[in-house]
């Protein structure tokens, strides 16, 4: 009988409108034939390492950031592999008494290998793991929000875990390459054709039926890497 887990991040709070690239994971890639679902929320109230939300952030569009939605789905493959999807919602509401959400729907494909794993203890492992994922997103273009530009997107991440009997530490750093159509104009902006993007987080996980998972984490294009996001995520975890 396959053991399917569901994973559950209760609250997550991070700092940009389009908080996370990719779902909060482990390293460690499931075992073959097995599943997991993921739901992860995300928020939005503080961007860029000055604070000052009109000169000093990448991705503030202007207005006041909604909460932002992900879920997904892994199936462990053979040779410690794994396949998975995930699809995202986040928005702006208008400033003032303005008109018109600002939002942004998406859908992500990656997959992860692990390259590298040595046994600390039995049970217990260290694990390099490197991944690639391809992306859409439909993005509101101002001041009409209710089209609906689009945007591309190219994610390799790597990632390093370390196990303990009860934890999985997980470091993750990722390259993000986006592309947009050059001749809309999202979010009031000139949108730029392609732009690089790295992602960092550090994770804690716990290693149970029943568990948690919080993370820390820093998004920045990188032109501007003092100018981006912060994210804080706590979650809850279930096994089925």
């Amino acid at each position: 009988m396959e053991r399917r887990e569901l994973w559950i991040p209760a609250l997550v709070l991070a700092l940009s409108g389009c908080a996370t690239v990719l779902p909060m994971q482990s390293a460690s890639a499931l075992p073959e034939g097995q599943w997991r679902v993921e739901a992860q929320a995300a928020i939005a109230p503080w961007c860029g390492v000055s604070g000052n939300l009109s000169s000093g952030c990448a991705y503030n569009p202007g207005g006041t950031p909604l909460p932002e939605g992900r879920v997904s789905v892994q199936r462990g493959l053979a040779d410690a592999a794994e396949l998975g999807a995930s699809a995202h919602w986040s928005g702006y509401a208008p400033p003032g008494s303005g008109d018109g959400l600002s939002q942004r729907f998406g859908l992500l494909v990656q997959g992860k290998q692990e390259v590298w794993s040595r046994e600390l203890s039995p049970g217990n492992r260290q694990i390099l793991s490197v991944g690639g994922g391809v992306g859409a997103e439909l993005v509101s273009i101002r001041p009409d929000v209710r089209r609906l530009g689009f945007e591309g997107l190219i994610v390799l991440p790597v990632y390093f875990g370390h196990q303990t009997n009860n934890f999985e530490w997980v470091g993750r750093l990722a390259f993000v390459e986006r592309f947009a159509d050059p001749t809309l104009d999202l979010e009031g902006q000139r949108p730029q054709v392609d732009l690089g993007e790295l992602d960092l987080a550090v994770s804690l996980l716990r290693r149970a039926p029943g568990h948690w998972g919080v993370e820390l984490g820093y998004r920045a294009p990188t032109g501007r890497l003092g100018d981006g996001a912060f994210h804080v995520s706590f979650g809850l975890g279930f096994a089925l």
